[in-house]
């Protein structure tokens, strides 16, 4: 310590050394007492406190402090009329976090290495677990470590039978090869079911922020990491705090990731509360906005997934919507068909014990806007329909000519501004333009397909349960 500063030298190889960066200021004051802490790690780093303020952080330089005794050395510098001596010296190790104690499971263990992953061989050339079953290998070292040992099917869990059972359920998968996150705390609940003392898992998409992943890690929840389309098992901190222990299920021999190298999380955490969400992988053909009180809720993406070995095509990425302990009431979803094929836009949710409700809608190719409202409950039933109105007849009369669905012109203006005269009129006039558009309908039938006839019809009995 000389005046306000503060500086380091260590003693190895029998001399004295400098260090690069060992050098801070500090307003020291005379006659006053100073808690310092001196912490060299096995990493070569060495952090000084004082009173509890980091005032140093920097990394040593050979010859490190790798063993050897404590000792301590004071003078009074350059001010003779001066005492300084040490007091209350402790010396002891610093604490370090056990990893955590999680089943290691590869997924090139010869007993499912080769088992079909998924729809994957709509994609890769070589369509296994032992390619593409990171995710699938990390949910069975997750569900083991919370002793959840047995699928609703009764079988022990393991890839291969995840697989299969994922396969089994209408929200298994999502996408190309996507596991639902979801769907695993599913297992985890059912499970809990018959062994009450289990409890069941609520899924959380984390970040990378390393503090939250360390307190999760403390409270001694392991997590799925994702390092850019590889997704690995955290389970516990590394000594200098840089990156995580982790299980690879694709390489046993790594044992560590830097943080850098994280590009997000899928927390576990134990429950016995609420297992409620909603869950929409977007469909590819489909432009899909879901809000809710008028505020878009933004999607999340999945993927690209990379494959594990040799480089190949990967599957596509995947753009959903995850609400975690959603509000029951009324969610709105704009979906537009630019396609020149009917798709189907699959919703799933889920109750409060992770019970799966699968809805669906059926989009007719190159539609218009067409505007749904999910009537979410909770804890009763929950229902979709779509909203029609004297508007959305009109835009369902534009499609249907587009898509030639109406074939003649003179039956489509008729209809088409019968339509607009529905939506312009009173409400004691609008009854009968109704029955005149239901005139025109049934008059036209031959110029109309079925499909489109059908479409019309469902539009008009919405509108008369209106008046």
């Amino acid at each position: 310590i000389l005046g306000n500063a503060i500086f380091l030298e260590k003693a190895a190889l029998s001399q004295g050394w400098s260090v690069p960066g060992s050098f801070a200021h500090y307003p020291f004051q005379a006659d006053h007492t100073y808690h310092i802490r001196n912490e060299v790690r096995i990493d070569h780093s060495i952090k000084v406190y004082i009173d509890g303020e980091l005032v140093l952080n920097f990394l040593d330089t050979p010859p490190y402090l790798d063993g050897g005794t404590v000792g301590f050395r004071a003078s009074v510098g350059s001010i003779p009329n001066s005492i300084t001596w040490f007091d209350n010296v402790v010396v002891e190790t610093i604490d370090v976090i056990s990893p955590l104690n999680v089943p290691y499971l590869s997924q090139l263990d010869p007993r499912w290495m080769s088992t079909t992953y998924d729809s994957a061989k709509t994609w890769s050339t070589v369509p296994t677990i032992g390619r593409w079953g990171c995710v699938l290998t990390d949910a069975v070292m997750i569900l083991q470590y919370h002793n959840i040992t047995t699928l609703p099917n009764g079988l022990p869990i393991d890839p291969q039978t995840l697989n299969d059972w994922l396969l089994s359920q209408p929200d298994g998968y999502l996408g190309q090869g996507y596991v639902n996150w979801v769907a695993l705390t599913r297992v985890a609940h059912l499970f809990h079911t018959t062994h009450v003392d289990t409890p069941s898992l609520e899924y959380l998409r984390g970040n990378a922020d390393m503090n939250i992943l360390k307190e999760e890690i403390d409270k001694k929840r392991p997590m799925i990491l994702d390092l850019g389309g590889h997704f690995v098992v955290g389970r516990g901190a590394t000594q200098n705090n840089a990156g995580l222990i982790i299980n690879d299920p694709f390489d046993q021999v790594k044992s560590t990731v830097l943080a850098q190298n994280i590009r997000g999380s899928r927390l576990f955490r134990p429950s016995f509360t609420d297992l409620s969400y909603i869950v929409i992988p977007m469909n590819a053909d489909l432009e899909t906005i879901v809000e809710r009180d008028g505020q878009q809720i933004l999607p999340v993406i999945e993927g690209p997934i990379t494959p594990d070995g040799e480089d190949e095509t990967m599957p596509n990425p995947l753009s959903l919507i995850e609400i975690p302990k959603p509000a029951d009431g009324q969610y709105t979803i704009r979906i537009k068909n630019n396609s020149s094929s009917q798709v189907t836009q699959s919703i799933f949710s889920y109750n409060t014990t992770g019970d799966l409700l699968p809805l669906s809608i059926d989009i007719q190719k190159r539609s218009a806007e067409q505007v749904f409202v999910l009537d979410y409950t909770k804890d009763g039933e929950t229902t979709i329909h779509r909203v029609i109105n004297p508007s959305t007849l009109v835009q369902d009369i534009q499609s249907l000519r587009e898509l030639n669905e109406i074939t003649r012109a003179y039956p489509y203006y008729t209809l088409l501004h019968t339509a607009e005269r529905i939506g312009e009129t009173t409400m004691n006039e609008r009854m009968r333009y109704l029955r005149l558009f239901e005139y025109y309908l049934n008059k036209f039938t031959i110029h109309i397909s079925d499909q489109g006839k059908k479409m019309i019809e469902e539009d008009i009995i919405v509108i008369q349960k209106t008046l």
